[in-house]
C-alpha cells in the first residue's frame, strides 16, 4: 500500500470540501488547413460548461424552458440551425445569461500554426494536443469535477478526451474514487448550451463583422485559453487609435504571465492556483473583450470565488494574490478602476500614479516621524539607524 504524507491528507482533505461540479463540452469544428476550400474553418473553439452538481436539476430544468420558449420543443438545440440569425441567436443568449453556470472555452488559430507543425500534418496530433490544453485548463479551475458526455452523441473529440482524462488523471483520493472523473450520461441536454456557446464563439472570429459573443458571454467565462498564445490585444472598437498601443510593452507584460501560466499549471498550492486562475481572467480580457478595459477587484474576487468555492476576502486578494505576482516579477497596471494587462506606457503611468498616491503621503509622514524624534533627542535617535533601514535613510537625506 502506498504511504501518504501529511500534506498528502490536507490535499485530498482541501479536494473533497471544494463544492462538486459536472461539466458538459462540446466543440465546434475541423482538423482541416485547406482554408482556400469552402467549409475549412480558421477556429476550432471548445466550450465547457460547468454547473454546480447540487443545482443540475434546476438549471437543466430552466434551460429545457429557454429550448422550449424559442423553439426547441422536442428537438436538440444546435448552433448550426440558428446559423446566421444574429437577432435570434442575441435571444437566446440573453435568456441563458441569468442561468447558474460558468464557461471554461478553449479557442485554436489554425492559421497562427507554424509552417512544418505536425499539428497541421497529423489529425492525431491535432487533437491530443487540444486534449491536453483543454484538460490543464480544465483542472487548473477545478480539480473536483465530473464530465457528462453528449447524450445525443458523443463527437470524436469527446471520445478521445475522455481516453485522455483516464490516462492522465490523478491517483484515486481516500475514498477510492477519482476527484476529476467522468460521470454516467444523463438525460440533461446542458451539452446543447455548450454548443451553442462553443457556435456563437466560432462566428464571431469567423467574421470579425459579427457580434463578439465573447464580450457578451464575459461574466460566464473564468478561463479563455488561446493556442497559439501569439495573439495581440483585442481592441474592441476599430476608431481606437493604435498610437496609444506599445507593442514592446505589450508583448512583454503578457509574456511574462503566460510564462508564469506555464511554468506553474501544475501546481497544488492554493495560492498559486489562485493567482493562475486571476492571471488566466486578465489575458482574456486583454485578447478578447477589451484591451483598454480595466478589471475592478470585486470582479476578480469573484472569480477566485469560483475556482476556490470560498469567500476570498480583500485582504487576502491584494497580498497573496496581486502584492505576489508582482513580487514574482509580473507587470500588472492598476488604478481606482481596477487591474489590467498594460499595452500602452499610460497603463504603466497609471500604475506609477497609483502606487505613488499611497507610498507618498506614507512617506512623508514616516520622514515628519523622523524629523521630530530627532530634533527632540538632538540628533542622538534617528530611527533609520537600523541597518534593514539604510535605504530610506539615503532616501530622506
Amino acid at each position: 500500500m502506498e504511504q501518504l504524507s501529511l500534506n498528502d491528507y490536507i490535499y485530498h482533505e482541501e479536494i473533497a470540501l471544494s463544492p462538486a461540479r459536472t461539466a458538459f463540452i462540446d466543440e465546434c469544428g475541423t482538423f482541416g488547413f485547406a482554408f482556400e476550400k469552402e467549409g475549412t474553418k480558421r477556429y476550432y473553439v471548445i466550450c465547457s460548461v460547468v454547473v454546480h452538481t447540487s443545482e443540475l436539476e434546476s438549471v437543466g430544468k430552466l434551460f429545457d424552458e429557454i429550448c422550449c420558449k424559442n423553439g426547441f420543443p422536442n428537438s436538440e438545440m444546435k448552433s448550426s440551425i440558428i446559423g446566421k440569425n444574429d437577432k435570434r441567436r442575441l435571444k437566446i443568449l440573453t435568456d441563458i445569461l441569468p442561468l447558474d453556470f460558468t464557461l471554461i472555452i478553449l479557442i485554436a488559430d489554425k492559421k497562427a500554426f507554424f509552417e512544418g507543425s505536425p499539428l497541421k500534418e497529423y489529425k492525431e496530433a491535432f487533437v491530443k494536443y487540444l486534449h491536453q490544453r483543454l484538460y490543464e485548463a480544465m483542472y487548473v479551475a477545478y480539480p473536483r469535477l465530473s464530465i457528462q458526455e453528449d447524450t445525443y452523441g458523443t463527437s470524436e473529440f469527446q471520445t478521445g478526451y475522455r481516453k485522455y482524462v483516464e490516462q492522465h488523471r490523478p491517483k484515486r483520493n481516500l475514498f477510492s474514487e477519482y476527484d476529476f472523473d467522468f460521470a454516467e450520461s444523463s438525460s440533461s441536454r446542458l451539452t446543447q448550451l455548450a454548443d451553442f456557446v462553443a457556435g456563437s464563439i466560432a462566428q464571431a472570429l469567423e467574421e470579425s463583422s459579427r457580434i463578439n459573443y465573447l464580450q457578451i458571454l464575459r461574466g460566464k467565462i473564468i478561463c479563455c485559453s488561446h493556442f497559439p498564445n501569439n495573439q495581440g490585444p483585442y481592441f474592441a472598437t476599430p476608431t481606437l487609435k493604435y498610437e496609444i498601443y506599445d507593442k514592446q510593452i505589450f508583448e512583454l507584460a503578457s509574456y511574462m504571465a503566460q510564462t508564469f501560466i506555464d511554468n506553474n499549471s501544475k501546481s497544488e498550492d492554493d495560492d498559486t492556483r489562485l493567482k493562475l486562475a486571476a492571471l488566466r481572467y486578465l489575458l482574456f480580457i486583454v485578447n478578447d473583450v477589451d484591451a483598454r478595459r480595466y478589471v475592478p477587484a470585486k470582479e476578480l474576487i469573484r472569480i477566485l470565488n469560483e475556482y476556490s468555492g470560498r469567500k476570498i476576502i480583500p485582504n487576502y486578494f491584494y497580498r497573496k494574490i496581486i502584492a505576489s505576482l508582482r513580487d514574482d516579477g509580473l507587470i500588472l497596471a492598476s488604478c481606482t478602476k481596477g487591474y489590467k494587462i498594460p499595452i500602452s506606457y499610460n497603463d504603466i503611468i497609471d500604475y506609477t500614479k497609483s502606487t505613488v498616491g499611497i507610498v507618498g503621503p506614507m512617506l512623508s509622514r514616516l520622514g515628519s516621524c523622523r524629523s521630530l524624534i530627532l530634533r527632540k533627542t538632538d540628533g542622538k535617535l534617528d530611527i533609520f539607524d537600523e541597518q534593514a533601514y539604510t535605504c530610506y535613510k539615503k532616501y530622506f537625506d
